[in-house]
């Protein structure tokens, strides 16, 4: 029913008119404010969107100005993007759009919209279905060691849709995204 209810409020009510009031036509604009405003302060920004979040910012992303957006990078994990937007709504979140947006991000610049999933992660998953010089969506193991400690120990307990930024793989590419940004930028 979680899963329901956060898609079904992503919609503005003229959608579907007996939904709740929809969080989505608030929290796109003010992220894309937030966004422009530090863009145009000079300084870069990884975005890390983790499941119902990577659908708005997907959608402030892709709104932004070209300008804006050669300063942005992001980072998605545990995204329904693929599996259950580009399904279920394909006119509004196509891959082959999601696709043209990372490329926008990345104009000639290598990867600056990566997607960690998880093959245990029961609502996000792999968004691009391939791997290009503009985007890349990258497994990451659940669990890191499947092997128990000791002979007799359980096996390590899997993450699924949660904690993504505990592994060390999302960590590395948030650096690696900071370096990109910081060498396109030359400041902040």
């Amino acid at each position: 029913l979680g899963i329901i209810w956060d898609v079904a409020t992503f919609w503005p009510r003229w959608f579907h008119p007996w939904a709740p009031p929809s969080y989505g036509e608030r929290a796109v604009p003010h992220l894309m404010r937030r966004l422009s405003v530090l863009t145009g302060e000079g300084c870069s920004v990884i975005v890390s969107a983790h499941s119902q979040g990577t659908v708005v910012a997907a959608a402030a992303i892709a709104l932004l100005p070209e300008e804006c957006r050669r300063h942005i990078a992001v980072v998605t994990h545990g995204s329904p993007l693929a599996r259950l937007y580009a399904r279920y709504f394909p006119q509004v979140f196509a891959v082959d759009g999601l696709r043209r947006l990372a490329g926008q991000l990345a104009d000639v610049r290598p990867v600056r919209w990566r997607n960690l999933y998880r093959s245990t992660d029961y609502i996000g998953g792999a968004v691009f279905g391939e791997i290009t010089d503009t985007y890349e969506d990258v497994r990451v193991p659940d669990p890191h060691d499947a092997r128990p400690l000791m002979d007799g120990d359980p096996r390590p307990r899997t993450l699924n849709h949660s904690n993504y930024y505990v592994d060390a793989l999302y960590r590395s590419t948030i650096d690696d995204l900071s370096t990109e940004l910081r060498a396109v930028r030359g400041q902040r």
